[in-house]
């Protein structure tokens, strides 16, 4: 993959520095400004590939769920291959008003934390609320 990522980036810039070549004169200023950040893009475009590609970093998947059929979660989940730190949870005042007091001060505690989750792994924060 990464290969090939190379061998069409060196394809690219060659047919860019013969379309250069051909013009009869001298490039002007945008042109040449416009040359430039042409590769910085593909630059950038082939790091993120190769990155991708390596998949090289945590991917956070935040969503609410029911628990045991009728608990009120959020499970914060790392679908990615490496750790997951999360260093502060922070909620709406207009949501945590809804939940009793004690749900709400443990919410509040979350502002500042240091949650580790692994790859493939799940941390669940429990609202204490029961949907039917």
């Amino acid at each position: 993959m990464e290969n090939e990522i190379l061998l069409e980036t060196k394809e690219l810039l060659q047919r860019l520095v013969e379309a250069v070549e051909k013009l009869n004169s001298a490039p002007s200023e945008d042109t040449i400004i416009a040359f430039f950040a042409l590769v910085a893009a593909w630059i950038t475009i082939a790091f993120l590939l190769v990155e991708r590609h390596e998949k090289n970093r945590p991917y956070l998947q935040i969503s609410f769920e029911l628990v045991r059929s009728t608990l009120a979660c959020i499970v914060l989940r790392n679908t990615g291959s490496c750790p997951l730190e999360i260093k502060s949870l922070e909620f709406s005042k207009n949501f945590t008003q809804q939940l009793s007091p004690e749900v709400q001060e443990r919410l509040n505690k979350k502002s500042k934390t240091n949650i580790a989750v692994f790859p493939n792994r799940q941390w669940v924060i429990s609202f204490d609320v029961n949907v039917f």
